[in-house]
């Protein structure tokens, strides 16, 4: 019997297996579980059987590192505060028809809230409109004439079936198409929802900047900001052979975009977004659309606010769908799907990421990198993120975690670091080199329950240098992931504990279910804290594949039959909650 004098437990199986393979752990004493059995073969001889006793085994002083069973003082993200109500609003003014050919510009300047302004369906307004001004108290709808070409409220959008139904919005330049007056003119707007038209750049140009801009570089105070704004199933796009900086700006309070569909968002040789936003207070929903973009998906932070303390916040986007299509490799510019510089209670669930690759950067999925572009906000931070619920697929690395970044060698420090993160039930499928790259300094880091079907090279990476802070409260754990070469790498280091000993010493890393399709047996286990388990074989390890909303993901789940069900932390098992990955995700490809 080997009891661990510290807790009282005794050495014992998962589930009492006997398997090869099978994870030794400390649980209770009974009888069948505390007994240990060696066999030993005599030259010649047979299989002698002998009971083995032993005294209680005195704890270390200090736990190695990774040991710790829980993080001291973790704090969770905080969600959202806000959400947006994004329900159809009831008219109660005019309705303002403004036929082909008419002055849509005049009717955005005349119209109040509570009006209605219809356009001719499948009419073609081509202009540099800006919204009237308008102050706060109700909702002005912009949509077509009819609305039996579209589809119902609360379904995406599909150009190939609603477009020849809707009226389109075209810029006549390279120029905007849509946007909010010019701060410097003393005036803003409230109040506006575009629901099924087309908004597009001008086919006849090679270069286009921002299509729809909501706010721009002149506001200075928070009540400058334009607010209240839904986009609602429209088509936003560029040219098929077009550069186009920007498909929207969000640089307004309170904005919206549902069911809708963007396309053509390029750009080669510098940066573009599908959707970006620096100076918004939030709130922020981007919810059920389609959202096809080269070099960056969703962005917030990036340039700098000119707003003192300018955070955006209370940021929601579930259930879309980013896709670049392959088509694009080598033809227009990819850096990510989605990026953080800065920002607050960001919910990011039900999402599918597809298709990313290393061109203008290292090919990583999901970057959190608080980043004062010009140096002029120092309160740039990145905090209180929630990522659950996602699937990413086909790219060549997963996320990037830093701390703070300066840009230029006479950065000003930033003042916070990046803390409170959760990355949680989510499934990285085909996702190749590193899965997850942390740095030392930041604090409150979680990623726990996540799958990773195939990784490369290392499932954890962490990075930094000695003139820093060691990352503070990092939890790995309960992750399923194909390791590659190995487990937890730490840049210049090596791998497991010499790693953790470096960027994180108070780490977690328990739970974890780690089998290796590259190279078995590389990842030693005395590397690593005893609570991690490794294999050699998935398929014998009872690792199967799992089905979410009709597509095989390899290698996804861990079989109620495996010794390795219920192995991880608190008697859960490693990996993600497959039904819930599949409910949040189930209308996020719409083919």
């Amino acid at each position: 019997t080997l009891q661990n004098a510290a807790s009282g437990a005794c050495l014992t199986t998962a589930n009492n297996a006997t398997a090869n393979d099978t994870r030794a752990v400390l649980g209770a004493c009974t009888a069948a579980s505390a007994r240990w059995t060696v066999l030993a073969t005599p030259t010649g001889g047979t299989p002698v059987s002998e009971v083995v006793t032993s005294s209680p085994i005195a704890p270390t002083t200090a736990p190695l590192p990774g040991e710790v069973s829980e993080p001291v003082a973790s704090a969770a993200p905080e969600l959202p505060r806000v959400t947006i109500d994004t329900r159809m609003p009831t008219p109660t003014g005019r309705t303002i028809a403004v036929p082909a050919g008419g002055d849509l510009q005049g009717a955005l300047d005349a119209a109040q809230p509570g009006d209605v302004i219809t356009l001719a369906n499948g009419a073609t307004y081509r202009g540099n409109f800006v919204l009237g001004a308008k102050a706060p108290g109700g909702w002005i709808v912009v949509r077509p004439a009819s609305l039996s070409g579209l589809p119902a409220e609360g379904e995406r959008l599909a150009p190939a079936r609603h477009a020849a139904a809707m009226p389109k919005i075209v810029s006549p330049n390279g120029m905007f198409a849509l946007a909010t007056p010019d701060a410097q003119s003393g005036k803003k707007t409230h109040g506006w929802r575009f629901v099924g038209l087309e908004i597009a750049s001008n086919e006849a140009v090679d270069v286009a900047q921002t299509l729809i801009e909501l706010g721009n570089t002149n506001e200075r105070t928070l009540a400058a900001l334009s607010s209240h704004f839904v986009f609602d199933r429209v088509w936003i796009h560029g040219r098929t052979t077009q550069h186009v900086h920007r498909c929207l700006a969000i640089n307004a309070a309170h904005a919206a975009v549902i069911d809708s569909y963007f396309s053509d968002c390029h750009t080669r040789g510098g940066e573009g977004q599908v959707i970006a936003g620096w100076q918004t207070p939030g709130p922020v929903k981007i919810q059920n659309n389609y959202l096809e973009g080269g070099t960056i998906g969703v962005l917030f932070g990036g340039a700098d606010p000119w707003i003192s303390g300018m955070i955006p916040s209370d940021i929601e986007v579930r259930g879309n769908h980013f896709l670049k299509p392959l088509t694009w490799k080598g033809v227009w510019s990819a850096k990510n799907g989605f990026e953080l510089k800065n920002a607050q209670r960001v919910l990011v669930e039900g999402n599918v990421f597809e298709n990313n690759w290393m061109d203008a950067q290292a090919g990583y999925m999901i970057l959190f990198t608080p980043l004062s572009q010009s140096n002029l906000a120092p309160w740039t931070t990145v905090r209180d993120v929630t990522f659950r619920h996602n699937l990413l697929r086909n790219s060549a690395q997963g996320f990037m975690i830093s701390s703070r970044n300066a840009y230029g060698a006479n950065a000003t420090p930033l003042t916070d670091v990046t803390r409170r993160v959760l990355i949680e039930h989510n499934v990285l499928e085909r996702v190749g080199g590193r899965a997850f790259l942390v740095s030392n300094e930041l604090q409150d880091v979680t990623i726990a329950h996540n799958v990773v079907s195939n990784s490369e090279y290392v499932s954890l990476l962490l990075v930094g240098d000695s003139t820093n802070a060691p990352a503070q409260r990092l939890v790995f754990r309960d992750n399923l992931v194909g390791r590659g070469y190995m487990l937890v790498s730490g840049d210049g280091t090596g791998e497991g504990r010499v790693a953790l000993n470096a960027y994180a010493r108070d780490a977690v890393i328990a739970g974890n279910l780690a089998y290796s399709t590259v190279a078995p047996g590389v990842g030693r286990t005395d590397l690593y804290p005893t609570t991690n388990a490794f294999v050699a074989d998935a398929a014998l390890a009872g690792i199967t594949s799992g089905t979410i909303n009709g597509v095989v993901v390899p290698r996804a789940q861990v079989s109620s039959l495996s010794a390795f069900f219920r192995s991880g932390t608190g008697g859960t098992t490693p990996g993600a909650d497959l039904a819930a990955v599949a409910r949040a995700t189930a209308t996020a490809v719409q083919r």
